[in-house]
């Protein structure tokens, strides 16, 4: 058994956590907890062997996306029955930006492990890449292989040091930027990636506003949305 070294008061905040230290996870949990998408547990572990819940990969998500603060400040419940008021915020944001949509019977089951296929799924969307013609789980497999999404994953597991892998890959890939002209007319552009240092927007254009939005122009500019005109 590995042992656990703690550390001290003068370790520097980009120091890996130290259970993860010599993990095949331990550059990746680093980068993520840096930027605040992945934080570490209370005792100041990552457990990286511990799966991830649905709820935990969408607050990863939702901080990925630069909208945390947003999340924290929503008052209006989701339209799940059995997201507790902390996470609320979280599920609601992830559900209208289409990065979720539930078990049915207005059930979301934050609390269950979440399955890989769910989790790619998840950033297939939140990157600007499912514009309604994608079937599940096939179909985002698919697309998450062309954008290189699970490029260097082998284990197909949801433990949080895999799930790091598939987290920090999303940072590096040109969210889609997507300008709508008028019904079912549209032009696809590739935006920057998470760690541009001049990333221009974080929130992705998903297939349900493809279909809400209809005969208006929206043209994503912002960090935390879109400009929406008549057109």
């Amino acid at each position: 058994m590995q042992q656990i070294v703690v550390k001290g008061d003068n370790s520097l905040p980009d120091d890996p956590s130290p259970d993860a230290i010599g993990k095949a996870y331990e550059e990746d949990s680093t980068i993520l907890r840096m930027l605040g998408i992945m934080d570490n547990y209370t005792d100041k572990l990552f457990k990286g062997d511990y799966v991830m819940t649905r709820e935990e990969f969408v607050r990863c998500i939702i901080s990925m996306l630069g909208l945390k603060d947003e999340a924290e400040n929503i008052k209006e419940k989701c339209s799940f029955i059995d997201v507790s008021k902390e996470a609320n915020g979280y599920i609601k944001l992830a559900e209208e930006l289409g990065i979720i949509n539930g078990n049915g019977n207005s059930m979301f089951e934050p609390d269950r492990v979440m399955k890989f296929e769910e989790g790619v799924k998840m950033l297939v969307c939140a990157l600007g890449y499912d514009l309604g013609d994608l079937s599940y789980p096939t179909g985002y497999m698919v697309k998450a292989h062309e954008i290189k999404l699970l490029k260097g994953i082998s284990e197909q597991d949801t433990t949080r040091g895999s799930m790091s892998a598939l987290l920090v890959n999303a940072l590096d890939i040109p969210m889609n930027r997507i300008i709508f002209i008028g019904p079912g007319h549209y032009t696809l552009e590739k935006g920057e990636t998470f760690r541009a240092p001049s990333n221009q927007f974080s929130s992705p254009t998903s297939a349900k506003e493809l279909a809400k939005l209809g005969s208006v122009c929206l043209i994503v500019t912002g960090k935390h949305g879109a400009k929406v005109c008549g057109a």
